[in-house]
């Protein structure tokens, strides 16, 4: 009721672009993702006395699970290192003889599968569950279960057909459930000498804050910081211990680098590197500290590909550009051609000369009524001109 089609379409926009890419499987988070566009597109806009962005937060919702996967394309099946034949279906009880579900779970090129839920039922009761990490492991501790009772295991990932594993608690060997160490956590830099950045020229001192976000609990974790990108001198480095990592957790070091930075340009980035050990294996982390302070007189930092953005306020940099109107309308006297383009419609026109970005050389471009171009041939006229990456 009451809605605009231009704010329809950026929500079915970006909902389209979330599930299609991958982003957002589920229902409930890709309507969030496409209402939460709107913020990016027409932020504070108000219509009749109402801020747009907070109406339509409330006009859509889910009526239903919003956890429900949106299913895409055929779905695929799910393989195990117990499945019974070669195409992945398991046709008899598998026996166990321990008090733990330790399986591997993968896709039909072998690839490992992360995310896959496993759900383990006895008695048509969920007794425990696992989620499968980035190596395809998946792994589920369980009590109070009878000798030879069956236990029904189902795995679960949005776009696979759901698989079901019988399994029978033959015998127990009493092998410990020790879960092999596979880190899941985030890991921010923290600058500790009350800055935001890091600044040319000045110490900098940083720590780490480390976040679990995993149901596992760590123990005897070491934790360093190491500089990666020769951005600093006179660097001293501190490794920290961590006794007892709890699940969903989060845990700040004390100062673990300290070092001066050198004449680097505001914007860019220094990169560094977390090491978090348990005494044999290691794991690594990237991030990185901006280097600052940056102001609305500063160019905006590089991207991923290394571009970075001058505006007409970044006076102190020679790369600000300048406004110089180029009248390209005939009628006012310009030397613009006239592409008799009509609703909805795109023709390619030749630049006659080639233009790189983003690593590829284009020399023509396709140009649409409903207000863009394309370096890449577009025969779609899609009728929006939002702001990258939406447009």
């Amino acid at each position: 009721l009451d809605t605009d089609t231009r704010f329809n379409n950026v929500i079915c926009g970006v909902m389209w672009d979330g599930l299609l890419s991958g982003n957002t499987p589920e229902l409930g988070p890709a309507l969030h993702f496409g209402k939460h566009a709107l913020i990016d597109e027409f932020s504070g806009l108000e219509i009749e006395g109402t801020v747009m962005d907070f109406f339509y937060h409330h006009v859509y919702s889910v009526i239903g699970d919003p956890s429900l996967p949106v299913l895409l394309k055929s779905p695929e099946t799910i393989r195990t290192n117990i499945d019974d034949d070669e195409f992945g279906n398991s046709i008899s009880i598998e026996s166990i003889d321990y008090s733990y579900i330790m399986i591997y779970v993968y896709d039909k090129n072998g690839d490992p599968l992360s995310d896959v839920v496993g759900a383990l039922l006895y008695n048509d009761e969920l007794i425990a569950k696992g989620l499968s990490d980035n190596n395809g492991n998946l792994l589920i501790d369980f009590d109070n279960v009878g000798l030879g009772d069956d236990l029904d295991l189902y795995l679960n990932k949005p776009q696979y057909f759901q698989k079901h594993l019988p399994l029978n608690y033959t015998s127990d060997n009493y092998t410990d459930f020790n879960v092999p160490i596979n880190l899941e956590v985030e890991v921010i830099p923290l600058i500790l000498n009350d800055q935001e950045y890091a600044v040319a020229n000045e110490v900098i001192e940083l720590a780490i804050t480390v976040i679990n976000l995993s149901y596992e609990v760590y123990n005897d974790l070491t934790i360093s910081l190491t500089e990666s990108s020769n951005g600093i001198i006179n660097e001293t480095t501190i490794s920290e211990n961590i006794e007892t990592f709890d699940s969903f957790s989060s845990y700040t070091t004390g100062l673990l680098f300290s070092g001066t930075v050198n004449d680097i340009s505001k914007g860019s980035s220094i990169d560094f590197v977390v090491s978090i050990s348990d005494g044999g294996e290691s794991f690594d982390y990237p991030v990185s500290v901006l280097v600052g302070p940056l102001t609305t007189s500063d160019p905006i930092p590089p991207d991923s590909y290394g571009y970075w953005t001058y505006d007409n306020t970044d006076l102190d940099y020679d790369e600000h550009p300048v406004f110089n109107w180029i009248e390209l309308n005939p009628e006012n006297g310009g030397d613009g051609i006239n592409l008799n383009l009509t609703d909805d419609t795109i023709t390619n026109i030749d630049l006659g000369f080639l233009f790189r970005y983003y690593g590829n050389e284009y020399n023509s471009i396709s140009v649409c009524s409903n207000g863009w171009i394309s370096f890449e041939e577009e025969d779609i006229p899609y009728f929006w001109n939002f702001s990258i990456p939406m447009g």
